[in-house]
């Protein structure tokens, strides 16, 4: 099981025990709308945020060095370095921004510190 698929199981179990071993047999429709905005509450503090998603070069050229992406169909992933290649993991050859295939989803962006 990849670590998207455990996240997603985690997820789940997380939004089962908050809303259907909470709900009475019978729930009211403000008693599900209520039971789901504990179960998004406790999704967000439990650290989920949407993939940041790259669709220019512009875009690639403007993340720090050091932030990884990973492509399209999760095939690929290239970490930037400080001259502003992308090189793929267990490659040794850079590609400038232009020759990466878009979108790209932001894996890890740096502290600006």
């Amino acid at each position: 099981m990849n670590a998207h698929d455990k996240t997603r199981v985690e997820l789940g179990e997380l939004v089962h025990d908050l809303t259907t071993d909470s709900l009475p047999v019978s729930p009211t429709k403000r008693e599900i709308e209520a039971q789901v905005d504990i179960a998004i509450d406790a999704i967000l503090a439990a650290g989920y945020r949407k993939p940041r998603t790259i669709t220019t070069a512009e875009e690639l050229d403007a993340l720090a060095e050091g932030s990884v992406i990973l492509s399209n169909d999760g095939e690929d992933s290239a970490q930037k370095d400080g001259e502003g290649y992308w090189y793929l993991w267990g490659g040794d050859i850079g590609l400038c921004s232009e020759e990466i295939n878009l979108p790209v989803t932001v894996l890890h962006e740096p502290d600006p510190s």
